[in-house]
């Protein structure tokens, strides 16, 4: 038996304004099934944490939300340009497994003024091309 395969999907987030909210969807591309191992937030410019004017950023994979940061003092703090935040799962087992053609979604949604965070998000996927 091998390995699982990894496979990595980036989704831009693409909202340079601070005060609206957004959903990016794509959806599952291979017939096998995936599992999300983990995901990650990258952003063009620094984003300054703030605790009333923030934005929380969340994932979802089939209408189940699986990890989700806000960028408050408490959760992510300061991010610099260009680094790679790391969304922390907060589900397991068969929420975090996807399947063909099933959606997988990226919402960003803004608290007070909000805070604008284009930039992308990468999640990890393995794949068992054998089960």
């Amino acid at each position: 038996m091998s390995a699982p395969e990894k496979h990595v999907i980036v989704m831009p987030l693409l909202q340079a304004t601070a005060g609206s909210n957004d959903l990016y969807v794509t959806h599952w591309p291979f017939a096998a099934p995936g599992t999300l191992e983990s995901a990650a937030y990258s952003c063009g410019s620094a984003v300054t944490a703030h605790d009333t004017n923030f934005a929380d950023i969340s994932v979802e994979l089939g209408g189940t939300e699986v990890c989700s940061e806000q960028t408050t003092t408490g959760d992510t703090g300061d991010i610099a340009a260009l680094a790679l935040e790391s969304l922390a799962l907060t589900a397991s087992g068969p929420s975090i497994e996807v399947s063909a053609g099933e959606s997988i979604e990226a919402i960003v949604t803004k608290a007070g003024s909000g805070v604008a965070v284009l930039g992308s998000l990468r999640l990890v996927f393995a794949i068992d091309r054998e089960s």
